[in-house]
Order: structure tokens, then C-alpha cells, then sequence
């Protein structure tokens, strides 16, 4: 049954399909400091207070802070992910092929996972597209809707969305933390400085994340990712001229930050998301 919060309506995002650029990169910790100072200088803007636990940062917060303190405080973002693949494996053939993989995520605004501030969206990330050799980015269609409740509970909690996602007939498969920084060029992209973590089961009675003494995963332990993502254009139709322009306007961000990290396209293979079956 989909919980009752749910039931009205998933609402389309106010762009429910787009096609999304990226370029990825990854800088050692000892560079991690540098970078941050370059990109707080390219995107001033992206400053903004933040504090772990949802407090709202009253006056004097972080007057003591040296620059680079500051820069951190104000650009912290954490983003939970919880994959879903289907309860029920499709036999082999054909039809096993339309199988896809649900993503739940949201930024948390603290470490609770039922904060009232936090926006959960479902989404599925299209295979991505084989490049061309006029292509300086990576792409790929994301098919994504922003879940809706009623006037009484507008925005459904951590615990419904996943009974939502049991309901259409989905399991978890596993989950994992991006925390680290974000910084924003309105209108052209995101780019998020990050580690992974394995998303620890949260405290059952507040519904909290304990990320305290938990290391990152193995694979990126002493580096730090680099992700420049294209933001949304203004309208869901988007063309190839819209596309490229987009593109060159990314392209600017890499060469900006030329000589402290080398941010390229990723083998699409390594972006394919989809259902993985172990042969029996």
C-alpha cells in the first residue's frame, strides 16, 4: 500500500527529464585547500551559512574563523543516496533489460534523515551517451520527480518515501553519504568537491546519520572527487545549441581550474547505472 502522504501524486520535478553534462576529476587532500580558495574566488555567491545540526547561524557565527574555515562552514553540503533495484528479478530475456535503478536521494540540511527541510526525489539516470568527438562533456538523460504529500504533511518523510518505493515494487540495495563542498555558477552548473561514505544504518530512534568515526570508502580514503554538473536549463526543451553553449560554459570552468585538478569526461561505462544480476 503507498503510504498515505504519498498516495496523492509524485509531482514531476520542474524539469521531470533533462539532459545532463558532467566532467569528473579527483584532487589528493593535500590539495584540497587550494582548490576550495580557487573556486570560493570564481563562484563568491556559493557562500552561504551552514550548520551540521539545522541550527540556523545567528549573528557572530564563524567572525573568528580564518578564510579558509570560513570557506568551508559556508560551503558544506552533505547528500544522502539510497539505491533501489527491483524486489522481484525479471527472468532471463528480453524484458530483463528494461530493469532500472531508482535512486533516492536528497540533500540533508542536518544529520537527520526526517528533517523537515529535506526534499526527497526519486530518480533514474539514462545510459550515458556514446561521445562524440565534438563532445567535451560526458551526457546523459535524467528521468527524476520530486515527491508530493498532502496540505497536512507536504513533504513525505525519509521512512514513506522508502515504503513508497517498497510499494512500486523496489528494494535497497545499498546506500552511501556525499559529503564535502559545493559551490554554484547559476544557471550553468554545480560543482561538488566530495568524499563517499557507506551510509551507516541511522539511529532508529531519530532517524539520524552517526558519520562520526566512520572513514570514507577504501577507494577514495586520501583523495577527494571533483564533479562539475550541468544545472537545468530554464525550459525542459533542450536543444543541441542549448547543449553546446552549456557546454562551453563548463568547458571555462575546466580551464579555470587547470593546474590544481584536471576535470575531463568519464568513460561512460564506468556511469552506466543499471541492474546487476549474479548468475546462479
Amino acid at each position: 500500500m503507498i503510504p498515505p502522504a504519498l498516495a496523492s501524486r509524485a509531482v514531476p520535478a520542474p524539469h521531470d527529464t533533462i539532459m545532463q553534462l558532467l566532467l569528473y576529476g579527483a584532487v589528493p587532500d593535500a590539495t584540497l585547500d587550494k582548490l576550495l580558495e580557487r573556486l570560493a574566488a570564481i563562484f563568491p555567491d556559493s557562500r552561504r551559512p551552514y550548520t551540521p545540526n539545522g541550527e540556523e547561524a545567528g549573528p557572530g557565527v564563524g567572525e573568528d574563523d580564518d578564510h579558509l574555515d570560513a570557506i568551508r562552514r559556508d560551503t558544506a553540503m552533505m547528500v544522502a543516496e539510497y539505491v533501489f533495484v527491483p524486489a522481484v528479478e525479471t527472468p532471463l530475456g528480453p524484458a530483463r533489460s528494461n530493469d532500472v535503478v531508482l535512486r533516492l536521494t536528497a540533500p540533508l540540511p542536518s544529520l537527520n534523515l526526517d528533517d523537515k527541510e529535506a526534499v526527497w526525489s526519486i530518480a533514474h539516470t539514462g545510459r550515458p551517451e556514446a561521445p562524440s568527438p565534438a563532445w567535451r562533456t560526458t551526457r546523459r538523460a535524467v528521468h527524476a520527480v520530486v515527491l508530493d504529500g498532502t496540505a497536512d504533511q507536504p513533504r513525505p518523510s525519509f521512512e514513506q518515501s522508502v515504503q513508497f518505493l517498497r510499494a512500486l515494487g523496489y528494494r535497497p540495495y545499498f546506500q552511501f553519504v556525499k559529503k564535502g563542498f559545493a559551490f554554484h555558477a547559476p544557471g550553468i552548473a554545480t560543482v561538488l568537491v566530495y568524499q563517499t561514505y557507506n551510509l551507516p544504518d541511522p539511529d532508529p530512534s531519530l532517524r539520524r546519520i552517526n558519520l562520526h568515526g566512520v572513514p570514507p570508502v577504501e577507494a577514495n580514503h586520501d583523495v577527494w572527487i571533483v564533479e562539475v554538473a550541468s544545472v537545468p536549463p530554464p525550459i525542459p526543451t533542450t536543444t543541441p545549441e542549448m547543449l553546446d553553449a552549456l557546454e562551453r560554459e563548463m568547458v571555462a570552468i575546466a580551464v579555470a581550474l587547470r593546474g590544481l585538478v584536471d576535470v575531463r569526461i568519464m568513460d561512460p561505462v564506468l556511469l552506466r547505472d543499471q541492474v546487476t544480476y549474479v548468475v546462479r
